[in-house]
């Protein structure tokens, strides 16, 4: 809506690439420093993957947000396409898709879910913690989200 232009399927696959950023990293993947940076961040799409939350993010999930946070909605991804998507098919089929010299053996990963490392758990806290201060920086411009 930033464009001002018409909801459509589009815009729904917009927000679904969204999402897939914000789930996998914990971050916005506009976040600017005002919220006038932010909004151009979204008008021109800038975004990228250089925090080290991305740092276990495969290339393939990469590629499918890639594939949706495009600026022009023709060229952005269908429902029906991201059906299709490696990432998604591996994700379908019970499995993650990775890149092979990257993939870890069952035991890394059964390891890694038991026990999560300090560096995962500190950057995810770090990331809350931004944007916890970024709130916090906005006193009254988000009043309306929430009944008084």
């Amino acid at each position: 809506m930033v464009g001002f232009e018409p909801i459509s399927y589009a815009t729904d696959m917009w927000a679904v690439g969204v999402i897939c950023y914000v789930l996998l990293s914990g971050l916005s993947p506009f976040m600017g420093d005002t919220d006038l940076e932010t909004m151009a961040n979204v008008t021109i799409a800038e975004y990228d993957y250089e925090d080290e939350a991305f740092d276990s993010v495969s290339p393939t999930a990469r590629d499918f947000i890639d594939s949706l946070l495009v600026r022009e909605k023709e060229r952005r991804a269908t429902a029906r396409q991201c059906l299709g998507h490696p990432w998604i098919a591996g994700l379908r089929a019970g499995r993650a898709v990775e890149d092979e010299a990257e993939a870890a053996s069952p035991a890394e990963e059964a390891a890694e879910a038991a026990h999560p490392s300090s560096s995962s758990l500190s950057a995810a806290k770090q990331n809350l913690q931004s944007h916890k201060e970024h709130w916090q920086e906005q006193k009254g411009a988000h009043e309306f989200l929430f009944d008084r």
